[in-house]
């Protein structure tokens, strides 16, 4: 048979007479293979940086009780403006002691977000001060772009509620926490 080109025939089929060297082969397939794995880890180990953790607190320290008495209208007992991203928000109202102050009473605390109920919790006493607790109230969601006014009132206690109660020759933390992740 006549001898072409480049090829030869053999067996019914065409096969190259100059073939690429190996370590051409190998050192194109590394080059590819590196560049495919470094943009394979940029884009699940780089930080992306449009996410952000955004927060906000009103903490105070205690060094005697606080007893609340709800008349007609709620009582505040703390309040913070947030200007939210539009992300996850969770929002947290904590005492280190919620007691009643006589036996047989509740009382309803609530936080508001632009005047809003957002989340209610609910204690209640048999007999009075020994049934002193933390207490802790949450609220997770989205907010709106835009600022807020977060507030944390008592909506009712009968007969008078110690927030926060301490004790003599101690102290107590109560605390609204704000934190938003965005991005």
């Amino acid at each position: 048979m006549p001898e072409q080109d480049d090829k030869t025939e053999r067996g019914g089929g065409w096969t190259l007479r100059r073939p690429l060297p190996s370590s051409v082969v190998v050192v194109v397939l590394a080059l590819m293979g590196g560049v495919f794995g470094g943009l394979l880890l940029a884009a699940f180990v780089a930080p992306k940086s449009s996410s952000r953790v955004y927060s906000a607190e009103s903490v105070d320290t205690f060094s005697r009780t606080r007893e609340v008495v709800v008349g007609i209208e709620p009582v505040e007992l703390r309040s913070l403006d947030f200007y939210a991203h539009g992300g996850e928000t969770r929002i947290e109202w904590s005492t280190g002691a919620w007691a009643p102050t006589r036996a047989q009473t509740r009382s309803a605390l609530s936080i508001y977000i632009d005047g809003e109920r957002s989340a209610t919790a609910v204690l209640g006493g048999y007999d009075g001060q020994f049934e002193a607790r933390p207490g802790t109230l949450r609220w997770v969601g989205r907010l709106r772009r835009g600022r807020h006014r977060i507030e944390v009132k008592v909506d009712s206690a009968e007969s008078g509620f110690a927030i926060p109660l301490v004790r003599p020759g101690t102290v107590t933390r109560e605390g609204l926490y704000v934190e938003e992740y965005a991005g």
